[in-house]
């Protein structure tokens, strides 16, 4: 570990919440199997019976048809017991009650909306705009095609956002969000949340406690907007992201690997970062040399300071607001 001051004790907090990041590709990844998800055939010409598919192991079911009602646009309205229930919507818009267990909620095509209840349940929206509610329990959700609304409420919960527009709410617990592709907005609400923004201009809020947010660290910029609020948080921009940390001593990494997060034109732009208690860090590959960083007027705008590594502009801040040089920390990649 290379440092440029000895700010070590105020770092290692800063240094384990990064070690502790879970990649973009592996939040929720074992949502991804819909084979697991027990489906249930509707038929609606046929006085609208539907007989679920029993998964004997996790998701019991009574034997014979179950008589539901229809919603007003004409799919199901289905409400599961105190098992563990598995229901599958229909191609129209549906209304699906998990109730308490740990049911397995998925809404098919249509606007559909589904309530786990209490239990450790798993809602996956599918396409169409759906709207999914957890309870207590460690629940897991998977959006769909659509533009979908994910409320976690209890538990320590997993919000997965699909290709739409997403709305992700974690609750109470600490929560794991991944936005996925889209402009998706991401709130973390109570507890030692983890925010990826994915793909597209997303905004996210951490809310109370140390959360860790982060935007697409290389590639084409996105823009997204990062606001820890309160509490010690970990902020990893992406490229032309806008960081706030917000109360409390936040940490904000930049990352020289690979592509930088500047990409050499779209720096991350701290817009608010207070020198007395705020620390700076910046990533580089362990295989190389440790950078050289220096800061410059950003001719574009004199106002703001850019702080530039082996001449690459990693991030822009306002000039009074940039620390010195020997306050921001080296750090490769993987150390801990």
């Amino acid at each position: 570990m290379i440092w440029l001051t000895g700010i070590a004790g105020a770092m290692l907090l800063g240094t384990v919440a990064l070690a502790g990041m879970l990649p973009l590709d592996q939040v929720a990844a074992e949502d991804e199997a819909p084979d697991e998800v027990d489906t249930a055939d509707a038929d609606l010409p046929g006085g609208l019976d539907a007989e679920p598919d029993p998964e004997p192991a996790r998701h019991p079911q009574p034997p014979g048809p179950v008589s539901w009602p229809v919603t007003e646009e004409g799919g199901v309205v289905a409400d599961g017991g105190a098992a563990a229930d598995s229901i599958t919507g229909t191609v129209l818009t549906d209304h699906l009650n998990g109730g308490a267990g740990d049911d397995t909620l998925r809404g098919a095509a249509g606007d559909d909306a589904l309530s786990g209840g209490d239990g450790a349940d798993l809602l996956i929206g599918a396409a169409g705009a759906d709207t999914l509610h957890g309870a207590a329990g460690d629940d897991r959700f998977v959006a769909g095609a659509g533009a979908d609304a994910i409320f976690g409420h209890d538990g320590d919960d997993t919000l997965r956002g699909g290709a739409g527009a997403d709305v992700l709410h974690g609750g109470l617990g600490d929560d794991s969000i991944s936005g996925g592709a889209g402009a998706d907005a991401l709130h973390g609400r109570e507890g030692a949340d983890m925010l990826d923004g994915g793909d597209g201009a997303d905004t996210l809020f951490g809310g109370p406690g140390d959360d860790v947010l982060a935007g697409r660290e290389a590639g084409v910029p996105h823009g997204d907007y990062i606001n820890g609020n309160d509490g010690a948080d970990t902020l990893r921009p992406g490229a032309g992201d806008t960081v706030t940390g917000g109360p409390g001593e936040d940490l904000v990494a930049l990352d020289l690997r690979g592509t930088p997060v500047g990409g050499g034109d779209a720096p991350a732009h701290l817009a608010e970062f207070d020198p007395a208690e705020d620390k700076l860090v910046v990533l580089f590959d362990p295989a190389g040399a440790a950078p050289d960083v220096t800061w410059q007027v950003d001719p574009a705008n004199p106002a703001l300071s850019r702080l530039v590594a082996d001449g690459t502009v990693l991030a822009t801040v306002p000039g009074a607001d940039a620390p010195p040089l020997d306050a921001i920390a080296l750090l490769p990649h993987g150390e801990s």
